[in-house]
């Protein structure tokens, strides 16, 4: 049978197969043929050719590398379109960062009114006695906000590494509709400072060695920054008498507030970015196998299609060899990873006790971002969360497949649900049951991602998984937005829905009574056996 993407006319044999554009095959002789990583305008074909009749590239002029997946020179990978635009075109030197800041600065204009709009709707249902009145004041409820948004902005960080993930190593994506939202957010989650910068235009030839290198910019420079300020703040004299449970006395926060924070902003940028820098060093490591013709078999960077995996001796990073690049990857993990373990310890050893015995969500400008979500003695949730979104990205690529890829990222997880739903490590029900259902929409749209190939075969099915995707979803937004309504609604159903439990019990028990009250008395009448009529009668009469 002719393959998909070729087109087989009468008497063509393997090696005159005509390649339709947008596909691409690595060997003349080569059965498989593959789609174009970067989409149908990437490849030639084969179909085209030059002047004097000889095939043309497979490329083309925008793009290089394998599958035509990789952008040439002069050229950069558009996040959003995910297409390779030309660096000579001035708008496109600078429109995706600050296209980005915009996004990101309208979602927050946007998260504040809807979450003020909550709060008088909150204010109104309680006066109306619809909902009661929850105990909790404006302050603690901000925060409760702002510790959403994080959880929110994890979860998403995680599922759109799932998703890129899937497609980098050959496997498919999300249906379209959603597949849409999920490619607007990754530069927002990937935090790609290399192709967020357009590095490749400014910088002339890279490779993945320089996306490396950027991934480690920012975590790495945040730990530098956090240790400088750090050991220079601590040579200052302390001022002040610190409040019960706080870690600063308002004294010192209002001197030395820059270096606070520095220090906060730098952890920020730590914990934020450490799992894509891990998971950019891992795929240093990671080769995917492309059918080359004759039995042989041609094993290729899955994140760098330029690059070739052939064991050589070729240690020039200006050449782009695999062994460079693994050794560049190992050595990040080695270096990078105890840094940051060693920032954390010293920026939380000194306060620990303070953090273990608080009474209020905040104790620490410096790190009341990270721990604020957790109970007092469960504060080091904060480092397991950690590391469940680095292993939830970076340990899904120990699988052989995107099927078992898949698989490993649902089995997680369900286990961190269950930890979390077992433990109770959140300083509130609404964190919590945000987080778990956080959990649901990770193990959703993993399951999504595992189904894919099924999807094409059955309209119904992938319209079933379109609707749970965005149902899902809508509601970990709405909960994250409104922290205490969906407890208050639950509450209210559930008050309405126990008080017509107890009267419907109630009814039924007092229908039983009468019941069994008739049958006594029905008993009460029988006559004695071995008694005649007269003899009851005589009885009943005395």
């Amino acid at each position: 049978p002719c393959p998909a993407g070729a087109v087989c006319a009468t008497g063509a044999t393997l090696a005159t197969l005509e390649i339709e554009e947008g596909y691409y095959r690595f060997g003349t002789y080569a059965e498989t043929i593959y789609k174009c990583k970067l989409g149908y305008t990437a490849c030639n074909g084969t179909k085209s050719a030059t002047g004097n009749g000889t095939r043309g590239a497979p490329c083309t002029e925008a793009y290089t590398g394998h599958l035509c997946g990789m952008c040439a020179q002069d050229y950069f990978r558009d996040q959003l379109e995910k297409t390779c635009e030309p660096c000579d075109d001035e708008n496109n030197r600078t429109s995706p960062w600050w296209l980005y800041i915009v996004v990101l600065v309208s979602m927050v204009l946007l998260g504040w009114p809807a979450y003020k709009l909550f709060q008088a709707l909150r204010a109104w249902l309680v006066s109306k006695g619809i909902l009661k009145e929850d105990g909790e004041d404006d302050s603690d409820s901000f925060y409760l906000f702002k510790d959403n948004a994080k959880t929110v902005f994890y979860t998403w960080q995680i599922i759109v590494q799932m998703a890129s993930l899937s497609e980098m190593r050959g496997g498919g994506r999300f249906p379209r509709s959603f597949d849409q939202v999920v490619r607007a957010l990754e530069p927002l989650t990937s935090l790609d400072i290399f192709n967020i910068l357009h590095v490749s235009c400014w910088a002339g030839h890279t490779n993945y060695a320089h996306s490396i290198l950027f991934a480690s910019l920012m975590p790495v420079l945040g730990a530098i920054i956090i240790l400088v300020v750090f050991i220079f703040m601590a040579r200052k004299p302390s001022v002040g008498v610190k409040p019960p449970g706080q870690a600063f006395s308002d004294e010192r926060l209002e001197r030395d507030w820059i270096e606070i924070a520095l220090i906060k902003y730098g952890n920020m940028a730590v914990i934020f970015t450490t799992p894509v820098a891990v998971k950019t060093y891992a795929l240093s490591f990671i080769c995917t196998s492309y059918d080359a013709g004759e039995g042989e078999q041609l094993r290729v960077m899955a994140s760098d299609l330029s690059v070739d995996c052939v064991e050589a001796h070729v240690w020039s990073m200006t050449d782009g060899g695999h062994a460079t690049i693994k050794v560049i990857g190992l050595t990040a993990l080695i270096v990078v990873i105890p840094l940051l373990l060693g920032v954390f310890n010293a920026s939380l050893s000194s306060i620990q006790t303070i953090i273990e015995t608080r009474t209020e969500r905040k104790c620490t400008p410096l790190m009341d971002f990270a721990i604020s979500r957790w109970k007092p003695h469960m504060w080091r949730f904060a480092f397991v969360d950690l590391l469940r979104r680095i292993m939830c990205t970076s340990g899904l690529l120990v699988m052989p497949d995107i099927q078992s890829q898949c698989l490993l990222a649902v089995v997680l997880s369900v286990g961190f649900a269950t930890l979390y739903r077992e433990t109770k490590p959140h300083w509130d029900d609404a964190t919590s049951d945000l987080d778990y259902m956080c959990h649901w929409s990770v193990i959703v749209s993993a399951t999504a991602l595992m189904v894919e190939p099924l999807l094409e075969e059955s309209p119904t099915f992938k319209a079933t998984i379109v609707v749970l995707l965005f149902t899902v979803h809508t509601v970990v937004i709405l909960m994250a937005i409104a922290p205490t309504f969906f407890a208050q609604v639950i509450w209210y159903c559930t008050a309405d829905a126990t008080a017509m439990v107890s009267e419907v019990v109630t009814t039924r028990m007092g229908s039983q009574r009468s019941r069994v009250a008739a049958l006594d008395n029905d008993e009460n009448e029988l006559p004695i056996p071995g008694e005649s009529h007269g003899e009851a009668a005589e009885a009943g009469a005395a």
